[in-house]
């Protein structure tokens, strides 16, 4: 049926490392009663994909920058507009991506390799 899709590496085009913006919660059932289990779950916040991510999906985790990280992730921080208004596409520049062989698709690979840029035109993919 649907056509393959060709895997990318996606990474800081300066390196370094990224920060997405998520949320996390630790509650209990409360139909389970006061002694029921913490259950734990997280979700990381998505935007509009900037130019760089659009070829590969229309969305993309929102990407903090280091001055805000703090503000992020501080419990204390109530001001919903300041904290909405980082929710916003990363700047076209702070990604980069590049073709990957298809193997990273198989979670049994593991290694350098996976992420080494490969020769589109030596690829066929699936019509």
């Amino acid at each position: 049926g649907s056509k393959a899709k060709q895997p990318v590496y996606l990474h800081p085009a300066a390196g370094g490392l990224l920060a997405a913006a998520g949320l996390w919660s630790a509650w209990r059932d409360p139909a389970e009663g006061s002694d029921a289990p913490w259950l734990h779950s997280c979700t990381i916040i998505t935007c509009a994909a900037n130019a760089t991510m659009a070829p590969v999906h229309d969305r993309m985790p929102v990407l903090l920058p280091p001055p805000v990280w703090h503000a992020w992730l501080d419990p204390d921080n109530h001001d919903l507009d300041g904290l909405t208004a980082l929710l916003v596409p990363a700047p076209d520049e702070l990604l980069e991506m590049h073709p990957v062989s298809t193997a990273v698709n198989n979670v049994r690979n593991k290694g350098a390799e996976l992420i080494e840029v490969i020769d589109l035109d030596d690829v066929e993919l699936a019509e």
